[in-house]
């Protein structure tokens, strides 16, 4: 199976092109392709004065998803803090699965869902568990990732500041480095804002190709 959605950047004043259009409107598994709508979700937070990028969060034992991806479950020296800052960071990068449940201590799931509709991504939206701090990533569909990723670069989603911030961190060295970033110079990679999700034989990859300005 395969479903994408790709548009092309026209000149200014145009729309852009779209490129390819295969089942966009599709409601998949994101897996963590949505960890940018999570990201989007607490930086709205931020913006709002409800959160701030330098609290601290506290890492627990319990919290660490065990053998998950990212590098909370690395270290074995619970309890620890870290910034939400450094919880974004690690969320967007290495896709830490415990940097999920960090974000989901201070925006619920419900909470998270809610902002994300209002915003106009209904069909963008983490599945919520019996714990109202923790969820699964739940589902998007190609449009609605691309429609998400296209108002972050026009800066209608958050902040000038949280977009810079989203930006820096998709595009770090860090970032993910397998798919359309795989063979690459370090300069090219820098203009690959990406994020990817993986479970079993599914694969996604969702993201922005930047000109060399």
């Amino acid at each position: 199976n395969w479903q994408a959605y790709i548009s092309v950047a026209g000149t200014a004043g145009e729309a852009p092109v779209v490129a390819v259009a295969d089942a966009p409107d599709q409601r998949l598994e994101a897996y963590s392709v949505n960890k940018i709508a999570v990201a989007t979700a607490v930086l709205d937070k931020v913006d709002r004065g409800l959160l701030a990028l330098d609290q601290r969060l506290e890492v627990t034992a319990e919290i660490v998803v065990p053998g998950g991806d990212g590098i909370f479950s690395l270290d074995n020296a619970y309890p620890s803090s870290v910034t939400l800052g450094h919880a974004l960071t690690a969320l967007l990068t290495v896709s830490d699965d415990t940097a999920v449940r960090l974000c989901g201590l201070v925006c619920p799931a419900a909470e998270l869902n809610s902002i994300l509709v209002a915003k106009g991504f209904p069909d963008t939206q983490v599945e919520p568990v019996a714990n109202p701090n923790r969820f699964f990533l739940g589902t998007s569909t190609p449009r609605q990732t691309h429609d998400l990723l296209r108002a972050h670069v026009a800066g209608t989603v958050i902040s000038p500041s949280s977009t810079a911030f989203l930006f820096n961190v998709l595009r770090s060295p860090i970032a993910f480095t397998d798919g359309i970033r795989r063979v690459m110079s370090s300069q090219e990679r820098a203009r690959v804002a990406t994020k990817a999700g993986w479970f079993g034989t599914a694969r996604h990859e969702a993201g922005v190709i930047f000109d060399p300005t």
